[in-house]
């Protein structure tokens, strides 16, 4: 997963603003472009948009927006000094290819392979 910080004028949540942050309850209260205001808990939507409040930071909140189908989601952050921050998302996952570990397996009490048993000769 990588992300890129996006220009504000792509930003999805462009012309919301933070006005309260309510750490203690989960909540806070956004200025909508119409100037409606809107009170929002954790796990809401934001009514109009596709963007899901996902935590509260001290001095900002943090939303997803999900990507179409193998496309770009985002994360927004709006922050109480009223900047907003948008970063494209991908969700490429890279594996890295290692090669198996070996172990010998041996139960407790039973000497490893290859180990001698102590008190006996070998010929």
């Amino acid at each position: 997963m990588f992300a890129i910080q996006a220009q504000a004028s792509n930003c999805a949540l462009d012309g919301i603003k933070l006005l309260a942050l309510g750490a203690e309850d989960g909540r806070i209260v956004l200025q909508m472009p119409d100037r409606a205001l809107q009170e929002v808990a954790v796990g809401d939507v934001v009514p109009g948009t596709e963007a899901r409040l996902t935590k509260l930071l001290q001095s900002a909140a943090v939303f997803e927006l999900p990507g179409a189908q193998g496309g770009e989601g985002q994360t927004v952050r709006l922050l109480k000094s009223g900047a907003v921050q948008c970063f494209k998302v991908s969700d490429e996952k890279k594996t890295l290819r290692r090669a198996p570990m070996k172990m010998d397996v041996f139960q407790v009490g039973e000497p490893a392979k290859g180990a001698s048993q102590s008190g006996k000769k070998q010929d």
